[in-house]
Parts: C-alpha cells; sequence; structure tokens
C-alpha cells in the first residue's frame, strides 16, 4: 500500500498543488492508522481485523470519492486513529454497504483527487478547477485502478464521473469537456444508473473491463432524490443498484476466471 502514496508523490508532485489544497503527509507514522479513505489512510476498512492479516482487495470494489477532507478534520482524525464511521459519508456508505451484502473487506475507499482543503472546511476543493493539477490526479486514478483492477467502481457524488470518463469511451455520457467546473446532475446518473462492461484506459497500453455504479454522495442527504430507472427511488433504489452491479461483478470475475482456466 506504501507503493501508492509513494507513486501519488511522483505522479502529482506538491509543486503543482494549487495554494489551497495542501500535500498529504509523506510518511507512513504521520498518516491515519485505522480506517480512512486513501489517501489519508490506507483506504481499508480495519475495524476488528489484525492489520498483519489484512490483505488489498485486488480485484475488488472501488469506492472512489472526490477530495479526502480538510486540515482539521485530518489532524482530528490522526489523533482518534480512524475517520467518524458513525456520521458524515461513512455511516451511509457503510449502511449502503452493508445492507446491498457487498463484503467490506473486499473494498479500497479512495479518492479521485488528493491533497487536503487548506483549513477547516472541505466545502469548496479548489484543486477540481486547476487544468494541471486536475490532470495528475486524473493520472493518478489511472494508476490506481491499474493497481487494483477492480472488478466493480462505485463513484461517490456529481464531480466524479466526469473524471472517471476521462478514462473510458464507454462513460462518454459524463464526459464534460467544455466546463470548467464539470459535474453531472443525479438524474444524469439515473438514466443509466449501473455501466456493465465499463472499458478504462489503464495507460500503459492495457484496458480494464468493470462495473461502474454512480451514487449520491453519501455525506449529504440528497440520494433520497435518486430516481434510478428500473429500481426503488432514494436510497432504497442506491442500496438495489449496489447489490445488482456487485452481483454483475461476481458474475463477469467468475466469466473471466473460467476463459483464463480454459487457456490454461
Amino acid at each position: 500500500m506504501h507503493l501508492l502514496h509513494e507513486e501519488m508523490n511522483l505522479i502529482v508532485p506538491h509543486h503543482i498543488y494549487p495554494s489551497e489544497v495542501v500535500p498529504m503527509p509523506q510518511l507512513p507514522d504521520q498518516r491515519i492508522s485505522g480506517t480512512a479513505f486513501f489517501p489519508g489512510g490506507l483506504g481499508l476498512y480495519l475495524e476488528d481485523r489484525r492489520l498483519d492479516r489484512v490483505l488489498f482487495p485486488f480485484h475488488g470494489v472501488m469506492v472512489l470519492g472526490h477530495n479526502f477532507d480538510c486540515e482539521n478534520n485530518f489532524k482530528n482524525s490522526q489523533r482518534h486513529g480512524r475517520e467518524r464511521l458513525t456520521s458524515g459519508t461513512w455511516a451511509r456508505l457503510l449502511r449502503i454497504l452493508r445492507t446491498a451484502e457487498v463484503p467490506l473487506d473486499r473494498c479500497f475507499f479512495t479518492n479521485a483527487f488528493v491533497g487536503l482543503c487548506r483549513g477547516n472546511s472541505n466545502l469548496d476543493y479548489k484543486g477540481r478547477t486547476d487544468a494541471w493539477f486536475r490532470a495528475a490526479c486524473i493520472s493518478f486514478l489511472q494508476r490506481q485502478i491499474r493497481y487494483q483492477r477492480p472488478n466493480m467502481i462505485i463513484t461517490l457524488g456529481r464531480y466524479v464521473p466526469p473524471l472517471l470518463a476521462e478514462l473510458s469511451v464507454t462513460l462518454n455520457q459524463w464526459k464534460r469537456c467544455e466546463q470548467k467546473d464539470p459535474s453531472v446532475m443525479l438524474k444524469e446518473m439515473d438514466v443509466n444508473p449501473i455501466v456493465r462492461e465499463a472499458i478504462v484506459d489503464l495507460g500503459d497500453g492495457s484496458q480494464h473491463t468493470t462495473t461502474v455504479v454512480p451514487l449520491a454522495h453519501a455525506s449529504l442527504p440528497n440520494n433520497r432524490w435518486r430516481r434510478p430507472v428500473g429500481y426503488a427511488n432514494g436510497e432504497n433504489g442506491e442500496i438495489q443498484l449496489v447489490q445488482a452491479a456487485w452481483a454483475v461483478s461476481q458474475t463477469q470475475a467468475e466469466m473471466k476466471n473460467c476463459v483464463h482456466t480454459a487457456v490454461l
């Protein structure tokens, strides 16, 4: 896991950070030791698990948020040894994943943008509209996907789908090339709420096929406005989406294993 932190600093060097975005601490003991999104921590759910027995969830689920947090909240999580799991993003996200029966140990919780918001507010992330920084973060997202090769990607919020779309011709409906601060509306997610066999360019001449399901951001109550085609409304619909996408991803993984076995 430390490999990804090291490559993050190479792909997104500190000198290109916008002035209001603060780089993460570089030393492992300066990061959050327990459950936390990457890059604030390891990006793994570590409750009731021995760290020496934890395996990285290759070919599992990538839960892709927008950015980590602000300086003050990061320092609070450092002191407590984990992020807050009973409120905010984690509370609703864990409820959705558990109800959808997605194993938490198969999830990598990470972010499309790196760095912290300066100060004590996470509401206005300044790196999203900086062209050079944005391009570097997209390159690092590409590297994260190449590392994990997830069978399923869950995006959080309105700003993440256009970033992922930069790496996939399958997700053209989410591209926003002409907008300085691109996002998609919830109703646009609802039209095609599960993208099966999304093809992601890995940047090394190869591609990866995965299942993508976009969710409203778990830190906000706006998922009550979701009306995904073919599913229930609101949070129940998002639970159904994740459950269905997880089933699709497992079927696709089994098919890939069958192909590999046949070739061998």
